[in-house]
């Protein structure tokens, strides 16, 4: 079990009142007895993040003609970050999962839509 300092969330629940007598009960913890803990984890919601890359175009003043600008050599290459990339690699080299597999666990869990096919190496 986690320290109390170590949990993202506390709920405390009183008894609001006595099945004995059915009267009503403060919020005052009876003296000498500890709450019973129960920690719940949870996988927090994963929502992808999505970066749109513009290569922008202008026209040069002096040649006039339009020119292009370049994808920065250190943005990922395709459509895919590093941290999906390393993800659909351990899927399928660890795990095993076929690439249709892994396709449909990252579209179920991640929300990330792709064919198998994107996740094929060259």
């Amino acid at each position: 079990m986690l320290a109390e300092q170590a949990v993202d969330a506390i709920g405390e629940h009183w008894p609001t009142g006595c099945p004995h007598c059915q009267g009503e009960l403060p919020p005052v913890p009876a003296e000498g007895i500890a709450p019973v803990r129960q920690q719940v984890w949870e996988v927090p919601p994963i929502k992808p993040t999505v970066v749109e890359h513009r290569d922008q175009a202008v026209c040069c003043p002096q040649g006039h003609r339009v020119v292009r600008a370049c994808r920065p050599s250190e943005g990922p290459p395709g459509a895919f970050g590093p941290r999906l990339t390393s993800l659909v690699g351990l899927l399928n080299g660890r795990y095993r999962l076929s690439k249709r597999e892994v396709a449909g666990l990252v579209q179920d869990a991640c929300g990330v839509r792709s064919g198998s096919g994107e996740w094929c190496g060259p």
